[in-house]
């Protein structure tokens, strides 16, 4: 039998929130890592913080599979479908355990609204996210020089850190 948690992920020093549905049960967990032992597949919400790769990392090395919501725009929509039953269960409709029930209830009643993160995902985006930063802030230099602004000496600085991160 495959066990299952759901977690709604957490920013920095918060707990990240999980909901095993097998116990009907939640709990918190400080790095996803702790999982590993006791779940075989694991779904997170759509926000992916850049500390959480080498989590996740290390999930994926131990033989969990990770899927991530991949229709983010859609939240409110589900939040709403659900808030009688949020509100019957926790007070209010917004929790972070709720919103980690939220994800069971998705993914019960739509499956493919989940994407699963590959050994390939760990090992590149946090890469491209640590180059898009620079990328952009080159787009922004580069648009001011157009407009006839005098940004040369800092779009050269800007293409060094971009190369650097690049290489």
């Amino acid at each position: 039998m495959t066990r299952r948690v759901y977690v709604d992920t957490a920013w920095k020093s918060k707990l990240h929130t999980c909901y095993d549905p097998a116990e009907d049960g939640f709990f918190e967990v400080e790095d996803l890592a702790e999982l590993a032992e006791k779940y075989d597949e694991i779904y997170v919400d759509s926000a992916l913080f850049p500390n959480m790769w080498p989590q996740l990392k290390a999930l994926i090395d131990d033989g969990a599979r990770i899927f991530y919501f991949a229709k983010p725009w859609t939240w409110r929509r589900w939040r709403e479908k659900y808030a009688k039953e949020l509100k019957k269960r926790f007070g209010r409709k917004k929790t972070d355990y709720g919103d980690a029930y939220i994800l069971s209830r998705i993914r019960d009643e739509v499956p493919k609204a989940f994407a699963e993160i590959t050994p390939l995902d760990v090992e590149f985006k946090p890469l491209l996210m640590k180059e898009r930063t620079p990328a952009r802030q080159l787009m922004r230099l580069q648009q001011m020089l157009e407009l006839g602004i005098d940004v040369e000496d800092e779009i050269r600085d800007c293409e060094k850190k971009l190369n650097k991160v690049r290489s």
